[in-house]
């Protein structure tokens, strides 16, 4: 069970790195080490506000319609 949870953790940066990556035009290595070194793997505060900003871009929203 703990190896499961550490492959589902190293998913996460990967696909979180991907994510920066494609944002702030840089390679996907650069991406993934610059958050993996932020606070020893874990997401600081500026990587989740970056990622809430890609979020936003990305997976925009209709205000959906009562018609």
């Amino acid at each position: 069970m703990k190896e499961e949870n550490e492959h589902i953790k190293e998913l996460a940066r990967r696909l979180f790195a991907a994510s920066i990556s494609c944002w702030q035009g840089i390679s996907l290595q650069h991406a993934y080490n610059e958050w993996v070194k932020t606070q020893e793997g874990e997401i600081g505060s500026y990587w989740i506000e970056l990622a809430q900003q890609v979020t936003a871009h990305h997976f925009q929203r209709e205000p959906a319609s009562n018609d």
